[in-house]
């Protein structure tokens, strides 16, 4: 493969992971959007509520579990998420199919770049076959279950930020904003159900079109984007072979993918994340690391590798993540 080939391979797979961001993009906008509609129809439950409580002598966790403001307050927003979570399902669903479809054909797109030649007996996959295959959307699957939890866990957690906080003594005011916050982590979640379901959904339908080719393509290398919006594992991932029954373990929200292994081509990515982080000025080198973790490097205290640690994930399974400095030195 020439330089020239090896080029224009990175260059597609950077047009890809663009292309998926905007379609990310749009589909975190509309989450955003329904999110922001659901608390202005809150707001007015949340200024009665914080108006009661100023109008008492000594506001205490009991007295403001009584008031009729309070109990309408938590009632409607464990509603209101219950509402959204079938709307964030609808968007989720729909940026997971567009990834599918993405990912189908970007796979056949990045391997011809490789070598032409292969392409004529090339297997199409049916997207719905493999939406069907993966499963996040039916009822009982895991990802439902854990959208289901948004309503309950962020009520109560709205519940307890105001309970506690009237504890603390706090003042109404400081108490409506805490509200604003705390509802806020359903926002979170459910951005980053949505963006990790869309990534992983591509991903994977990159990996089902080359095992329908594995007379082509032999295995995957993994790709981080070397910016400054990578994190360290990922950054010691780039590079690295892996055979076709490997996932692309991302963390939540990780935007790495995979660039297919032709049978006969060579790695078009030239280098892996430890070199190309070596090369690098030692200013650099701990801005992306973080001061603690490129101390202890540097002291020996720990390999490269094992910036890398996995978890499991009852949706994704296992999932690959930055090792904490404790970890790394305790295992050091």
């Amino acid at each position: 493969m020439s330089d020239i080939q090896s080029q224009d391979i990175i260059t597609l797979a950077k047009q890809m992971q663009a292309a998926i961001a905007r379609n990310d993009e749009k589909a975190l906008k509309q989450i955003i959007n329904a999110y922001g509609t659901m608390y202005r129809r809150l707001q007015d439950k949340i200024d009665v509520l914080t108006l009661q409580i100023a109008k008492m002598d000594v506001p205490t966790k009991v007295a403001v579990k009584k008031l009729e403001s309070y109990k309408t307050l938590i009632n409607s927003i464990n509603q209101e998420l219950i509402n959204f979570q079938g709307y964030a399902k609808t968007v989720m669903q729909q940026a997971a199919s567009d990834a599918v479809k993405m990912g189908i054909a970007n796979a056949k797109i990045l391997t011809y770049a490789g070598n032409p030649a292969v392409i004529a007996g090339w297997n199409t996959l049916n997207p719905a076959a493999i939406e069907t295959l993966f499963g996040f959307f039916s009822d009982g699957s895991a990802l439902m279950k854990r959208l289901e939890t948004l309503a309950p866990s962020n009520a109560q957690n709205v519940a307890n930020t105001i309970l506690d906080n009237i504890a603390l003594g706090k003042n109404p005011k400081t108490i409506a904003g805490l509200i604003r916050g705390s509802l806020g982590g359903g926002l979170t979640d459910a951005l980053r159900m949505t963006r990790t379901v869309q990534l992983y959904s591509y991903r994977e339908a990159n990996r089902a079109s080359y095992i329908a080719n594995s007379d082509v393509v032999q295995g995957w290398y993994w790709m981080s984007a070397l910016d400054s919006n990578s994190c360290m594992a990922c950054i010691a991932m780039h590079g690295t072979f892996h055979k076709l029954d490997e996932t692309l373990n991302d963390h939540h929200n990780g935007m790495c993918t995979m660039i297919p292994a032709v049978i006969g081509a060579g790695n078009p990515l030239g280098t892996t994340g430890e070199k190309w982080f070596k090369s690098l000025p030692e200013d650099q080198q701990r801005t992306y690391m973080g001061k603690g973790k490129f101390e202890a490097w540097k002291e020996g205290k720990f390999e490269f590798g094992d910036l890398v640690s996995t978890h499991k994930d009852d949706v994704y399974g296992e999932m690959r993540g930055e090792t904490p400095l404790k970890e790394l030195i305790k295992n050091g």
